[in-house]
């Protein structure tokens, strides 16, 4: 699968043509070529237009004498070529036969894999696909100007969730396409509850979200969302102390719940089995927010020490976001530093360069008294977009989170 004599006139209008030498060098790759010694040839012209050294016969066949592969019939048929040739089809031509080569190879390895039954089916198929996107090269049309940039192409409409806060969507508007999120506090703070009610807020709107409890288990996360949306308290439900009015409010948010697009996975901790999973739910579905709770649980298969983890973690996270077009909310702990200062800054978020480099966004939640429900909503990093505060009630008993306004004071 490929054409010899392509390849050669290529190789050959290299050295009489200098304005398709940049082509030539920017589309393709020595992997490309199929014959060996043209393979081989290709790869002393690269070396010497990368080191900025004329290209021409007898640079290239000093370079070849050099790496002691210079054939003089071979090297004698490749400049002897003078006929016209149409690059941009030869270059396409040879791409064209290198993909197909190696996805036919990418293909032949994978029956073995297929047949191995020790492996798991789901990251036999992740390993497939990851093998096989890799066969993809850039190209020239990945390089883009803004010939084609039009006004009516700036809006940010449809790249956001609304998070079902109107003071966070006026101030932020919302949460965006292709970013990580990190939501990080203290213990005890409130995070989940926040999570778990902007997952709710967005499934609720007919979006599917995905949230990853790598802390709570269901039976929790449930009792804790119809709190959250009953406003009966917590303790009364799990210790069964429920009055009709109770069971009524109790009754209706069950259905509610039930019919949001938000499912809760469990028993995943690696950020291997979290990725396939997410790109395996993608696959059946549209997928459009991903929580995982929290970034100190989750572990790497990385032989390193835990900073370089987090960092490989928080980047592999980041784009994935980008690739399935959607929004990934990280959960995080806060050091204990935070409780020297007024409020948290970026430096104490835990491996914090990493995380910080990484998230689009970082909200903060702060209570700077413990003994009252208002809690600070900090946004002290937003990539496209504002920073500053907001209040929030902190509804404990309900785990609940209600806007500060003027007709709410915060529950008796």
């Amino acid at each position: 699968m490929y054409d010899k004599e392509t390849e050669i006139k290529l190789l050959s209008i290299s050295l009489i043509k200098k304005t398709v030498l940049d082509e030539i060098c920017t589309e393709l790759t020595p992997d490309d070529f199929y014959d060996q010694y043209n393979k081989k040839v290709y790869e002393c012209i690269k070396d010497l237009y990368d080191s900025d050294i004329e290209v021409d016969s007898i640079s290239l066949a000093d370079k070849l004498k050099q790496r002691n592969i210079y054939d003089n019939e071979k090297f004698v048929e490749l400049i002897s070529f003078s006929e016209y040739i149409n690059t941009k089809y030869a270059i396409d031509l040879i791409r064209k036969y290198s993909v197909r080569r190696n996805t036919l190879d990418c293909l032949i390895q994978a029956q073995s894999k297929i047949k191995d039954l020790t492996h798991d089916s789901d990251e036999v198929i992740e390993t497939i696909e990851e093998e096989l996107s890799n066969i993809r090269v850039v190209r020239k049309s990945d390089y883009q100007d803004f010939s084609d940039l039009d006004v009516k192409d700036l809006s940010i409409k449809g790249t956001y969730f609304e998070t079902g806060f109107s003071d966070i969507d006026n101030y932020l508007n919302g949460i965006f396409k292709k970013e990580l999120f990190v939501l990080a506090a203290r213990p005890s703070q409130g995070k989940s509850a926040l999570a778990w009610k902007l997952g709710y807020n967005i499934a609720s709107k007919g979006n599917q979200v995905l949230f990853y409890s790598l802390e709570m288990d269901k039976r929790l996360l449930g009792t804790r969302a119809i709190s959250q949306e009953s406003k009966v308290d917590i303790r009364k439900i799990q210790l069964g102390k429920l009055d009709l009015d109770d069971m009524e409010k109790i009754n209706e948010v069950s259905e509610r719940i039930k019919s949001t697009g938000i499912k809760v996975v469990q028993n995943v901790y690696s950020i291997d089995g979290i990725v396939n999973s997410i790109k395996k739910f993608a696959r059946m579905k549209k997928l459009d927010v991903v929580i995982i709770d929290y970034l100190q649980l989750m572990t790497s298969s990385l032989k390193v020490d835990r900073r370089l983890q987090i960092g490989d973690i928080t980047r592999r996270l980041k784009i994935l976001a980008g690739q399935l077009d959607i929004n990934i909310c990280l959960l995080s702990q806060l050091s204990r530093k935070t409780e020297e200062r007024k409020e948290p800054v970026l430096s104490d978020l835990k491996e914090a360069g990493e995380i910080e480099q990484d998230a689009d966004m970082v909200w903060f939640v702060h209570n700077p008294d413990k003994t009252q429900e208002k809690i600070n909503l900090i946004f002290a990093k937003n990539r496209n977009g504002p920073t500053g505060y907001i209040n929030m009630w902190f509804i404990r008993k309900c785990t609940d989170f209600r806007q500060v306004s003027k007709d709410f004071t915060g529950w008796e």
